[in-house]
């Protein structure tokens, strides 16, 4: 599996940039006052799908539904 972002082109490299800074800074947020297991909370990996997570370097943007978001996140 690959770990960096190379393959993508320098614009889409800064937005999954972008969207990691505000993952990590909302989770942050909603964890600082948590309690018990949720105190514990981490995100454990973020991975790229479709055109994001191709080395070919063809991007296409896809129409986001409710069936198939645009990003997709979890935590333990």
């Amino acid at each position: 599996m690959r770990t960096d972002l190379d393959h993508l082109p320098a614009a889409k490299q800064r937005e999954l940039e972008e969207v990691v800074r505000i993952l990590f800074a909302e989770f942050r947020e909603a964890t600082e006052n948590a309690t018990g297991r949720k105190k514990s909370a981490r995100i454990l990996k973020i991975i790229l799908f479709g055109s994001y997570a191709r080395a070919t370097g063809s991007m296409h943007r896809s129409t986001p539904t409710s069936i198939n978001p645009t990003w997709i996140f979890w935590s333990s």
